[in-house]
């Protein structure tokens, strides 16, 4: 049995095609860009914990401890 080509039936179905790739790209541009943002904060809070805490960062005798926990903060970043 021969199938007539339909005009109407590949627009539709091109139509419905591309709403579901704009729709999945939609998605996956918004989920980057909440992961992204999350980062963002997420460094921003570790550098206000860091600028709040309550030890002096100045005492000579702490100075080499509290450099290296710098660094691990700046390599983990």
């Amino acid at each position: 049995m021969e199938q007539e080509f339909s005009w109407s039936g590949f627009l539709l179905s091109m139509s419905i095609a591309f709403f579901i790739v704009a729709g999945g790209a939609f998605s996956l541009n918004l989920l980057h860009t909440s992961i992204q943002k999350s980062r963002i904060l997420n460094q921003h809070n570790n550098i206000y914990i860091l600028e709040n805490s309550s030890e002096n960062y100045l005492q000579v005798d702490l100075l080499s401890e509290k450099l290296d926990n710098l660094r691990s903060f700046a390599r983990n970043a």
